[in-house]
């Protein structure tokens, strides 16, 4: 089983659309568990994926059958692997904490000022009302900065489980509709140092979370030793 965690508003809340039946959030989780009533209904993975594609003010909203229309939910939950974490936990509330968190990017610019420091005077056109409100907002839109976030809230031994993967978009950053830069960014993705690397660890580390030990019989302690027989199953 596997928790797909997708952040999508309707009506500025965040709703994750679920393929599994335990698990209930209460009001105060900040997001809705979303499943149709029959299993027939439920909507195949490109249909949710359509959901989070569903970009304000660029593509008309997303109509799922039986559970209503959507749209993306940048504004609210532009990172949602603080919320995968949080199903994780109602799903199997005995486990810590989830085996492996994979975080997937859509690319980042390399032209991003890291001048932190406040400026020594006031300029109206880079400081004023209107440009601090576009970078707000430009900051809300980045799903960089909630996984850094999630990271400084996490034990040093818990970051190795958390992968982020986001490669940069060099001279290609353009219209998110932009069709004809497809391939292109096919190929960043695909010539990216380190790709082939982390797809390797990553599906390695999937395949090992899919296995589980099931105890059979546990026997008596011989010299501080315990000797146990089950079965791995996947």
């Amino acid at each position: 089983m596997r928790v797909v965690a997708i952040s999508i508003s309707r009506e500025t809340s965040t709703f994750v659309f679920r393929n599994f039946n335990r698990a209930e959030c209460d009001k105060q989780c900040g997001y809705k568990l979303v499943r149709p009533e029959e299993e027939d209904d439920d909507p195949f993975v490109w249909q949710s994926a359509r959901v989070t594609s569903a970009a304000s003010l660029i593509f008309p909203p997303a109509y799922i059958r039986a559970v209503g229309t959507f749209q993306d939910g940048e504004l609210r939950e532009n990172n949602p692997a603080g919320i995968a974490r949080q199903v994780s936990h109602q799903i199997w509330p005995t486990k810590k904490r989830p085996a492996l968190v994979v975080s997937i990017g859509t690319g980042i610019k390399d032209d991003k000022t890291s001048d932190q420091e406040a400026p020594h005077f006031r300029n109206i056109f880079r400081n004023g009302f209107a440009r601090r409100a576009l970078d707000a907002w430009l900051y809300l839109l980045d799903g960089e900065v909630k996984w850094k976030k999630l990271l400084n809230l996490l034990n040093n031994d818990e970051k190795p489980d958390h992968i982020r993967y986001n490669v940069s978009l060099k001279d290609l950053a353009g219209k998110i509709d932009n069709v004809g830069d497809i391939d292109s960014y096919c190929n960043l993705v695909i010539l990216n140092p380190g790709s082939a690397k982390m797809a390797a660890e990553v599906t390695t580390v999937l395949l090992i979370s899919s296995f589980y030990f099931e105890l059979a019989e546990v026997s008596k302690s011989e010299e501080g030793w315990f000797s146990c027989r089950g079965t791995i199953r996947c």
